[in-house]
């Protein structure tokens, strides 16, 4: 069995000083300069503070890039005594530097701020819409590609805490359209709604905000600002994602429910169903085409494929679709492949 792998490396990265990134694992923000730090709760239960370094600059090819693949943030350069290299990882205990590489003194590590942080139980489920340029913010952000954004949002989404926000107060109303969009089962239009949300639902380098200030006229101007929570901005709209490409109602697990024009092609890697079920999708020319699937304990599970398809294979057996709906029977720690969806 060939499997269904992503081998695109997450990455996000500017070279803009001053850029806001999101600190996996954590709510802070970490606004990045050649020698200074500024971090900021976005929840605001615990004060702002700053780290500054004495690096004699000017610094070249500046570079801070999000690794979504260890959840750190890492700043690289050359300043004018050699180059330097350090990262700013959450840990549990607190917020960390581990300074690589230093222009004149050796590597050193240092806590920045202690507290305890909850590490999300790691999440593999990737993404792959067949986007491969590199993935340098500011040309992310001119281009409005969801195919390049959508992948980043559900990995970054998977390691910032979830939390439901139940308003539509601010960028919150946009949550809610791209929510009815797919469940009117609108994938003509529910692109365009995510765009607006990610228009204005973030600064800098995904960095929710409640209201846009960058005043772009998506929204009515808001007659009351209310101090929320922006990180479910970021989380929710990382659940909307997924649940374009796989949904789980009343045992069934449904299959490309509402999948967009706009990705003909794609992959989606272990996804973590209920009741210990992993599953690897592929589609192409808008139709599914290979799905893998495995059960940690064994048993039943209810699919619901898409429209039309009224037949498969698993493995060299064939099986029938019945109103759309296949079971499949897994042994523990089995993978089916199933494949040759038919209309």
């Amino acid at each position: 069995m060939r499997k269904i792998i992503i081998a695109n490396r997450s990455h996000l990265f500017s070279h803009e000083m001053g850029k806001k990134f999101l600190l996996p694992h954590t709510t802070f923000s970490v606004q990045v300069f050649p020698n200074r730090l500024n971090f900021v709760d976005l929840e605001e239960k615990r004060e702002p503070f700053s780290h500054y370094f004495d690096f004699a600059g000017p610094m070249h090819d500046f570079t801070a890039e999000l690794d979504l693949e260890r959840k750190v943030l890492r700043v690289f350069g050359r300043t004018k005594k050699g180059y330097m290299r350090y990262l700013i990882v959450a840990k549990a205990d607190g917020i960390w530097l581990e300074m690589e590489k230093a222009p004149e003194n050796k590597p050193y590590n240092k806590i920045l701020l202690p507290f305890h942080v909850e590490l999300l139980a790691r999440r593999e489920e990737r993404l792959s819409l067949g986007a491969h340029k590199a993935q340098e913010w500011e040309a992310i952000h001119r281009r409005l590609d969801c195919k390049e954004i959508f992948p980043l949002w559900l990995s970054l989404g998977h390691c910032i805490p979830f939390q439901e926000m139940d308003t539509r107060e601010g960028n919150y109303s946009l949550i809610e359209e791209c929510r009815q969009k797919i469940e009117g089962g609108d994938k003509e239009k529910v692109v365009e709604s995510f765009q607006h949300l990610f228009l204005a639902a973030f600064e800098a380098v995904f960095v929710p905000r409640l209201y846009d200030t960058d005043h772009q006229g998506i929204l009515p101007k808001p007659q009351h600002r209310r101090s929320l929570s922006p990180l479910p901005l970021l989380t929710q709209g990382a659940r909307l994602i997924h649940s374009l490409f796989l949904q789980e109602k009343e045992g069934t697990i449904a299959l490309l429910p509402c999948l967009p024009p706009q990705f003909p092609c794609g992959r989606m890697t272990h996804v973590q169903a209920q009741n210990g079920v992993t599953l690897h999708v592929e589609w192409t020319k808008k139709a599914l085409r290979r799905l893998q699937i495995s059960s940690l304990h064994g048993k039943e599970v209810l699919l619901q494929l898409p429209k039309a398809i009224h037949s498969c294979r698993i493995k060299k057996r064939h099986a029938v679709v019945k109103h759309g709906h296949l079971a499949v029977l897994l042994a523990p720690r089995e993978t089916l492949e199933l494949d040759r969806f038919e209309r």
